[in-house]
Formats: structure tokens, sequence, C-alpha cells
């Protein structure tokens, strides 16, 4: 999940084509640029995210919401930071992870969220062991 606005997404999209990646779809990877295209497609097509794949290794993608699932800012603010080698990855809490599948409500996102609960559980118990 990124910032949505037109300098942000631009940004992104940049990024992802110096590294090599190419959108899934057959569109201009600019598009994704304009709010009112992406609303367009997700009104017309469903779609939820839009895809950025690497025509070496197509397993390798990036997926990038057309319309933030939750509050950007929000979930901004509580995000996790995960050092690996010498960068930091951020990623949505736990919670927000939660909160975002149950609002997706698709059966896998549902079986996700029990195990992610199952998983938050379980850090509690850890927690409480440490006081």
């Amino acid at each position: 999940m990124i910032d949505l606005s037109e300098e942000n997404v631009g940004r992104l999209g940049g990024v992802l084509e110096r590294l090599g990646y190419v959108p899934r779809v057959p569109v201009a990877p600019g598009d994704l640029v304009s709010r009112e295209k992406r609303e367009a497609w997700i009104g017309e097509k469903g779609a939820v995210v839009f895809t950025f794949v690497d025509p070496k290794t197509p397993l390798k993608h990036v997926d990038i919401f057309r319309s933030n699932p939750t509050d950007f800012e929000d979930a901004y603010a509580r995000r996790q930071l995960f050092p690996v080698a010498d960068t930091v990855i951020s990623t949505v809490s736990l919670d927000t992870l939660i909160r975002m599948k149950e609002a997706a409500g698709r059966p896998r996102d549902l079986e996700d969220v029990r195990h992610l609960k199952m998983i938050r559980a379980l850090r509690d118990k850890e927690g409480s062991r440490g006081r």
C-alpha cells in the first residue's frame, strides 16, 4: 500500500520501470498516476490492484492498490519496520492487515484472518510472559 498521490504514484512507476518491471495488462504505466483511470478500472473491471511483473521472472511481481483499502496515513503511522540486509522494509501492522483482509471478505482473506489472529494471540501470550 502506498500514498496514492499523483506525484508518489508517478515516482513508484518510474522506479519499477527502471527496474525492468512492466504492467501485467496492456496499458501505459503512466495511466496508474491518474486517479480517474484507477477508479474507472475498479468500476469497469472490478480490478483492485495494478500489477507490475518482471518479464524475466514473471513470478516476481508488485501489486499496487488502485484505491487503498484503509486510510494510508493511519496505516503508515502504525506500520512495522523490519531490517533486511542493508535496508529497512516497511509493512502494515498485523492489526491493519487483519482489518484489510476482513474488509476484503473473500474466503481466502477470511481464512488468512483466522491465522493472523492466531499469530496475534501467540504474540500476546509471549509478551505477557516477559512482563
